[in-house]
């Protein structure tokens, strides 16, 4: 797993976000690309007692029974379905239809700790803004100082921290400056 975005929230508790992204290959952009981690749903049409949830795992492989492993990130659930469906075709006497739905978003997920009603990790289908991840947080607690709100990148194994003035950037209405989460 790849850290790419860390924050840090100072004063009273410490507030810490992460985002974790894969990058978009052969895709339209409004495509979801499935990553490890990701959460997908297996529907197997006529076939119930195929039918699960799995996850990918580390290497980007999903595991189904009776085909094995099958690789699925870096594609879309209408990819990763049709792959299923092919090599399903080995061991069914009737072509089907194999429906693969995101049960999940963690391949891009955020971890926040800290001075915020709801600290934990929170998966998205497109990495959101710093606002909108406080806001899926719960919002900032009583005495939580929104003005040094310190993001942490580790980019090509270092370690790079900006300040964001959130407080400002709320009260101006005016959000373009905070550091985008990549």
């Amino acid at each position: 797993m790849r850290l790419t975005s860390v924050f840090r929230w100072v004063a009273p508790a410490l507030f810490v976000l992460s985002a974790v992204g894969v990058p978009a290959r052969a895709a339209r952009a409004e495509e979801y690309v499935l990553g490890p981690e990701d959460q997908v749903a297996v529907s197997v049409w006529l076939h119930p007692e195929l039918e699960r949830t799995v996850t990918i795992d580390a290497d980007g492989n999903v595991t189904l029974p009776p085909v094995g492993d099958i690789a699925a990130a870096g594609l879309t659930t209408k990819q990763l379905g049709d792959r299923i469906a092919d090599r399903l075709s080995a061991y069914l006497r009737q072509t089907t239809t194999v429906t693969v739905t995101v049960a999940k978003y963690m391949s891009r997920s955020v971890f926040v700790t800290g001075s915020v009603a709801n600290p934990g990790r929170y998966g998205f289908e497109r990495i959101p803004s710093l606002v909108e991840v406080l806001g899926a947080a719960g919002g900032a607690q009583t005495g939580a100082d929104l003005a040094n709100v310190q993001v942490v990148r580790t980019e090509n194994g270092k370690r790079h921290t900006f300040t964001a003035d959130v407080a400002a950037a709320m009260r101006s209405a005016d959000t373009s400056n905070l550091p985008e989460l990549k």
